[in-house]
């Protein structure tokens, strides 16, 4: 793909108003009429969007925060469901099921996946090609909440974030012992179940979650399935230390249904006459460590992050993701707090597509091996001028390199040698820069009016550079020309945060340059 788009205007003016139900009101009439003639300060609750928590209302955030309760009641079996049931993040699904699509905030369309961050324990789950998360691989039972920030957030957590970012926490340790088991039977052929214990033994604590699931799907061979299981376990070396191990393993298997003419679809939408069938093994392993001082907050996560697909038994496309992410958080000063940090990733894509002939002989039709490296800076501050007056900055500098030597063959006859069809060996590097600048103000100890201007970009995934795997044209190998999408964003908004439910009502504005997107005249 080239600039198809130079300066192109993306304008969304849209006002949108969510509340929450807290659903947890005080049984007792003379515990609520004892709360009404007794002043009550409302617990703080804080969002995490400068890594470390703060004050929902000092922040120029749209936020909304999914905890456990709101998860168990929800019936959800993913977090796909959770997402759409309770955060109102709009899912598309590419079988008929919930176990993989694509996330779509901010009016983003097409691809919309790429341009949503989403992090599970500080890590990046966002695979570096177009493809979507894979929802069955992570365990609903160990999660204990859901933060969505929507709109711009690339200042703080770079290209991915160009529309919002979904940060999952899950659950390491607990007062004691305790477990549970929960399951889940539906249409469609839908079961689930998972059980999760976890518990703490002095200075050290554990967990353990397993889980299964199953949709037949709505459709004919848009059946889905996975089994997972997580372990983690931390230390606390001292009242100011904890180290953490975290790993997650699955593996899954879905069906995508072959496409329908409309008047097919017109006559049995959930007909099917063939299907392109994925499995995959996948596996998150993490380290963390974490310390406080008088001085402020630090953290380091190292994690590694694979998948290995196999497509209709003869295409392979394993990917291996290594994360580095240390941050920390200055509070000595009074009245400023200063956030910090580097984002480092390498990723690889090992693919090859072999071909079998009537004959039983199978070749190889196509190899190839592409590798993105990202590192990043970030420096944020925020100054609280009063009470009710808070101010934010944000700057980040990123450089991505991206490697890509593919080759495809083709093969006329199993005895003939191949011909060969394309081959290239390139590379490219771009560079991004993004920054914030906000000011939230409290009316009064429950709500707040914010203001944010972002200046924001987003890289193009590797299979949107360079063509590997068998779509495109011989005009299209690695594609130099396709730049980072760059743009600008406005934001107002209002929150409001009382005992019993939250509001959020927000109005914006965002311009994007050199928009990402398919020439189906061009084949790039």
């Amino acid at each position: 793909m080239k600039e198809i788009l130079a300066g192109a205007l993306i304008l969304a003016l849209p006002l949108s108003l969510t509340a929450e139900d807290d659903s947890r009101l005080k049984e007792q009439e003379s515990e609520q009429e004892q709360a009404n003639e007794i002043p009550q300060t409302l617990d703080s609750i804080e969002v995490t969007a400068y890594k470390f928590g703060i004050d929902t209302l000092s922040v120029p955030v749209y936020s909304t925060t999914i905890d456990k309760h709101q998860i168990e009641e929800s019936s959800a079996s993913l977090i796909s469901e959770v997402l759409q049931k309770k955060g109102n993040v709009r899912f598309m699904s590419y079988t008929g099921n919930d176990s993989e699509g694509s996330l779509s905030m901010r009016g983003f369309g097409e691809n919309s996946q790429t341009r949503i961050l989403v992090l599970v324990d500080g890590l990046k789950y966002n695979p570096t090609d177009m493809s979507g998360i894979n929802w069955t691989q992570i365990p609903l039972s160990s999660v204990e909440s859901i933060e969505i920030m929507r709109g711009a957030q690339s200042a703080m957590y770079g290209g991915n974030a160009e529309a919002g970012v979904i940060k999952i926490t899950t659950a390491k340790e607990s007062e004691g012992l305790e477990a549970f088991a929960r399951g889940i039977y539906g249409s469609y052929g839908l079961y689930s179940a998972y059980a999760s214990a976890r518990g703490r033994f002095g200075d050290a604590f554990m967990g353990a979650n397993v889980s299964t699931y199953n949709s037949d799907g709505y459709r004919a061979f848009s059946k889905s399935w996975s089994n997972s299981a997580s372990a983690s376990a931390g230390y606390d070396i001292s009242d100011n230390l904890r180290f953490i191990l975290k790993g997650d393993y699955a593996e899954s298997f879905t069906q995508y249904p072959n496409p329908l003419d409309w008047e097919t679809f017109q006559n049995d939408p959930r007909s099917a006459t063939s299907s392109t069938d994925y499995k995959n093994k996948a596996g998150v392993y993490t380290a963390n460590l974490s310390s406080e001082s008088s001085y402020g907050k630090a953290d380091a996560t190292f994690g590694i992050n694979f998948r290995d697909r196999t497509i209709d038994t003869f295409t392979q496309n394993n990917q291996w993701t290594y994360t580095f992410a240390p941050r920390y958080e200055f509070t000595r000063l009074e009245d400023v707090k200063i956030f910090t940090g580097f984002d480092v990733d390498f990723s690889n894509i090992d693919y090859s597509k072999d071909r079998r002939f009537s004959t039983g002989k199978v070749v190889n039709t196509a190899y190839a091996d592409v590798s993105r490296f990202d590192l990043a800076y970030y420096l944020c501050g925020q100054y609280e001028a009063s009470e009710s007056l808070t101010f934010n900055l944000a700057g980040r500098a990123e450089g991505s390199y991206t490697s890509a030597d593919s080759t495809e063959y083709a093969w006329i006859l199993p005895q003939l040698p191949p011909l060969l069809n394309s081959q290239y060996s390139q590379n490219q590097w771009v560079y991004g820069l993004a920054a914030t600048a906000g000011v939230s103000y409290k009316l009064n100890e429950t709500s707040s009016l914010y203001a944010r201007f972002d200046q924001i970009y987003h890289y193009p995934t590797v299979d949107e550079i360079a063509s590997y795997q068998g779509y495109g044209t011989n005009t299209f190998t690695f594609n130099k020309d396709l730049k980072p999408e760059i743009g600008q964003n406005y934001e107002i908004g209002y929150k409001l945060v009382s005992e019993n439910f939250k509001i959020n009502a927000g109005a914006f504005v965002t311009y994007i340059q050199n928009e990402i997107q398919w020439d189906d005249v061009l084949k790039k």
